[in-house]
């Protein structure tokens, strides 16, 4: 069984690192990585990767290139690709959707093809996939070509399903999530944004990407959210942590008693945080997670929750929360390819990749927190 990742940058370097650590329980004999082009920055990462166990697939014109730093290929880019059962594309923006044909033509024995949560990207998969939240809306055996959310829409998609699961759907007018994004990952040159930067709302309906995204998960689920769902976004100049806030208006009174209810019930997806500090949050990831970059996997980290009260019997919860961004993604990612590796992911495999991935907390007030 091989598994090829495209693209081994911010995403793809973790999917294959966490898919070398995990080969034994997927059942994976090679975990390759194909680099398109040579760039001097990555090449300390896949030499990390080499060593791991992973196998290095090239273009041919780019042996010799990347030989000078060490890294020797394994493979050609289409002979790697056609000895594969699952490709998982993490390449940027859009060029998922533009090399999908390719994979069609090359790819012809791989049972899946996942690509990553850009709305350049729309078209590639058939369904949009956010594990834990609609895992039961795809077959395995038949949508061969799947893309995932993004990490803020796996943080939206399981905090809306943690108040759908406990609310009826007409007890709920609007639920709205204001994003603040961080501008840049640890390991991404670019330059910081100087200051906030507010974003336009780009879509009529749902505001912005997020909001129309966890609509299209929950389509798959036959539930539909449109005039319900809403969110915004704005770019804030730090690297760690993208946090938000939930606002979900009731048209009966609640209690805050049962909102928390509704959130404890999607643990360990959504877990706690006493820390109000994205760069604190961040540090208690990294001192005890193994995983790069101090990420973790859960979808979610709610910081504060209130429920006040909206007048004339209605009631409104506003809370706070962290999106521990990439290793949500990287999550789905890995069930996704155990599910197109054994047919379907659930039962003992499902119990096994939760034990080896979500992070292992103690318990505050009956609720997980770090």
């Amino acid at each position: 069984m091989k598994v090829e990742v495209v693209g081994p940058g911010t995403i793809g370097a973790r999917v294959a690192n966490a898919l070398l650590r995990a080969r034994e329980l997927l059942g994976i004999d090679e975990v390759i990585v194909f680099k398109r082009r040579f760039d001097p920055q990555y090449m300390s990462d896949l030499w990390q990767l080499k060593s791991r166990g992973a196998k290095l697939a090239l273009k041919k014109e780019n042996f010799e290139e990347f030989a000078r730093f060490g890294l020797e290929a394994d493979y050609e880019e289409m002979e790697a690709l056609s000895g594969c059962e699952v490709v998982v594309d993490c390449t940027t923006d859009g060029e998922a959707g533009k090399f999908r044909g390719k994979y069609e033509d090359a790819c012809y024995q791989a049972k899946g093809l996942i690509c990553q949560g850009s709305k350049k990207d729309r078209g590639f998969g058939k369904r949009l996939f956010v594990y834990g939240v609609n895992l039961d809306a795809v077959d395995f055996t038949r949508d061969r070509f799947i893309q995932l959310g993004s990490c803020n829409t796996h943080a939206c998609a399981i905090l809306t399903k943690a108040f759908l699961s406990r609310f009826p759907l007409a007890d709920i007018d609007w639920i709205f999530f204001d994003i603040n994004r961080r501008d840049s990952d640890l390991n991404q040159p670019k330059a910081s944004v100087r200051s906030l930067e507010v974003c336009r709302f780009d879509d009529p309906v749902f505001g912005t990407h997020q909001a129309a995204d966890v609509a299209e998960v929950f389509w798959t689920k036959g539930v539909d959210l449109r005039g319900r769902i809403v969110s915004a976004t704005k770019k804030v100049a730090e690297p760690y942590f993208h946090c938000g806030t939930f606002k979900v208006d009731f048209s009966r009174r609640v209690s805050k008693g049962e909102v928390e209810e509704a959130l404890r019930e999607e643990q360990p997806l959504i877990i706690r945080t006493t820390r109000g500090f994205d760069h604190y949050n961040f540090e208690a990831c990294r001192r005890w997670c193994d995983h790069s970059m101090g990420t973790f996997y859960n979808l979610a980290c709610v910081y504060d929750c209130e429920v006040f009260d909206g007048g004339n019997g209605r009631s409104t919860a506003i809370g706070r929360f962290f999106t521990p961004q990439d290793g949500n993604v990287v999550l789905s990612n890995i069930a996704a390819i155990s599910g197109y590796i054994h047919g379907a992911l659930k039962g003992e495999i499902l119990k096994a990749l939760e034990r080896t991935f979500l992070l292992s907390l103690p318990q505050t007030e009956g609720f997980l927190s770090i």
